[in-house]
């Protein structure tokens, strides 16, 4: 397992993408939507940070911290004998993700790259 990337909850995309890229040498690398929440992918090489919007939203939901698993079917597997169930599952063109609370209601994603 290692960091794929951390989640950071953002009330004006546009404002946080100039910030990131001007002051700490992030460059965006893709955008998308998934239901009402815009996100955008930075890097500055070796971390990478996707900042998460959504203006439908009062409160924020989406700050995480993802880790790159070889198989996510193993991991939900392993994890289900712990008592624990994802919160929820998805796929989104070349990768599957897994969201579950950590003890402390921290969200924890699991991302398996195909």
């Amino acid at each position: 397992m290692k960091l794929d990337h951390i989640g950071i909850d953002v009330i004006d995309l546009e404002k946080a993408i100039t910030f990131y890229g001007n002051a700490l040498g992030f460059t965006l690398k893709r955008r998308m939507t998934i239901d009402t929440e815009k996100i955008a992918f930075l890097s500055d090489g070796q971390t990478t940070i996707e900042l998460c919007c959504d203006y439908d939203r009062e409160s924020s939901l989406s700050s995480h911290i993802a880790f790159e698993v070889a198989s996510l079917d193993i991991l939900r597997r392993d994890l289900a004998k712990q008592g624990m169930e994802a919160d929820e599952v998805f796929t989104v063109k070349r990768w599957q993700s897994a969201f579950y609370k950590g003890p402390n209601g921290e969200m924890l994603e699991f991302i398996q790259i195909k």
